[in-house]
């Protein structure tokens, strides 16, 4: 399955950090022990972070494409602004590789990780089932769509 970059939800992560003129206060978050804090193994961001945060505050993630889209939407839900968040990614940038993803499952709601290109599959974590990584995006979710590749025939 080819993806037309310009035309989808599937977010343009680099592996150099845009500037920000801003010149507030960056927190940055990075897999490992590299950063401020370390960002959990699934990339979920720490308690602390969010204690520690002030309106007007920076984030830079640092990590693989699953980690990335974890700690993004967590921020997000916590309410933080997309203009806020910089994101550097530490895997390959290739849209199609199969790199860690989280995939969401709409038949038990459940995000699975897995190594996999946009067009794989992956076993969901919840039910079972053999999820066709879509490249439908939702960054609130941060995770890929997953559908059911036999669902005709079950």
């Amino acid at each position: 399955m080819t993806v037309n970059p310009a035309t989808t939800s599937v977010p343009h992560w680099s592996p150099e950090p845009a500037p920000d003129p801003g010149g507030a206060r960056r927190i940055v978050l990075a897999a490992g022990q590299a950063g401020d804090f370390a960002l959990g193994p699934d990339g979920s961001v720490p308690e602390v972070v969010f204690a520690a945060a002030v309106t007007g505050d920076r984030f830079v993630l640092i990590g693989n494409a699953a980690q990335l889209a974890r700690a993004r939407a967590d921020l997000l839900a916590a309410g933080a602004i997309p203009a806020e968040i910089t994101e550097v990614l530490t895997g390959a940038p290739d849209l199609h590789a199969a790199q860690p993803r989280t995939v969401y499952c709409p038949h038990c709601h459940t995000g699975s990780t897995g190594s996999v290109a946009i067009g794989g599959a992956v076993s969901c974590a919840g039910c079972g089932l053999e999820l066709v990584v879509y490249h439908h995006y939702s960054q609130r979710l941060g995770a890929f769509l997953g559908y059911c590749a036999d669902a005709e025939e079950r």
